[in-house]
């Protein structure tokens, strides 16, 4: 919740409490999250909650998911949680 209603510093200070092995799930270029996204899955995830950043921002990394989106894995399911 606090990527809401947190300015910008107390955002970098909880940062520095991320584990080093999360990071490379919460940044970087479009291609490396898009990637991190399919890593995921890879290793079990039933989806992912994507958060802290406005759609625009993502737009990018979406495009580079849809190019290696495995499909057929998700054929059977939808994109609507509840």
């Amino acid at each position: 919740m606090i990527d809401s209603v947190a300015p910008p510093e107390q955002i970098a200070a909880v940062g520095k409490l991320l584990p080093e092995s999360w990071r490379t799930a919460a940044v970087g270029d479009a291609k490396t999250c898009a990637a991190r996204w399919l890593d995921q899955f890879e290793a079990g995830a039933d989806g992912i909650i994507i958060h802290a950043s406005t759609r625009d921002k993502f737009a990018p990394v979406l495009r580079e998911y849809e190019r290696i989106r495995p499909d057929r894995r998700f054929a059977e399911r939808t994109n609507r949680p509840a």
